[in-house]
């Protein structure tokens, strides 16, 4: 019996360790464009800007930077807390709420999703090592740049749309409605876009790009193993 209640001491114990929870929120000021690094999971929320919810598990709201620099809000663990022994299974959701946005960035393995539509004129999507962005957009222009295994999703509808992937980046833009477009995938990297009027795509170095819709004018390059289908 004795026995028994050790082993239940012990695996309550076990589960408390891997159940650390924190919760904070933060003023942070206003902000036009957010970079999420480090394995953070960033939500966004249209509504009155400033404001950002916290929740983690094993990592302290202390070790959570979050950071307004020339109109960017930066997200990101500090670097030491990720060694500690304690920060094993470890988790940070960040609910973001914001009025305009003109850049998102998640590099490091940090991921950005969105809840509403993002509404803007022009925008800058850019994910690397690891990153990945799933956004819907209502823009006149969007940039996007995918690299070094980072995944992007993007829907909705822009006018132009102008894409460099690379480096084992994936690009799923099929459901971004695009009048115009301009992509460029090389070194393994996979493009799908979706263009109605003219796309001018190139692929080399083992890139791909696909292409849908019924655009009046295409455009193709390809070089050294790239395809374009």
């Amino acid at each position: 019996m004795k026995r028994t209640f050790t082993m239940i001491a012990v695996l309550l114990l076990t589960f408390a360790g891997f159940s650390q929870r924190y919760e904070d929120t933060r003023d942070v000021g206003n902000f036009h464009a957010i970079k999420a690094f480090g394995g953070v999971e960033v939500r966004l929320v249209k509504g009155k800007p400033g404001k950002i919810y916290i929740e983690s598990n094993r990592i302290s709201h202390q070790d959570i930077i979050t950071e307004v620099s020339r109109g960017t809000l930066r997200i990101k663990p500090r670097t030491s807390s990720l060694f500690n022994e304690k920060s094993r299974h470890w988790y940070i959701r960040v609910e973001v709420t914001y009025d305009y946005l003109d850049e998102i960035r998640a590099t490091a393995g940090a991921k950005v999703i969105s809840r509403n539509t993002v509404k803007t004129d022009e925008i800058l999507i850019l994910a690397s090592t690891g990153g990945e962005i799933d956004i819907r957009l209502d823009a006149h222009t969007v940039e996007s740049q995918v690299g070094t295994g980072a995944i992007v999703e993007l829907s909705g509808t822009t006018k132009y749309h102008n894409s460099n992937v690379s480096m084992g980046g994936e690009l799923d833009a099929f459901y971004l409605e695009s009048d115009y477009v301009v992509v460029r995938s090389t070194m393994g990297g996979i493009a799908n876009m979706r263009a109605n009027k003219e796309i001018k795509a190139s692929a080399g170095l083992g890139g791909v790009v696909g292409v849908r819709g019924d655009p009046v004018y295409i455009s193709r390059r390809t070089s050294l193993g790239g395809e374009i289908h």
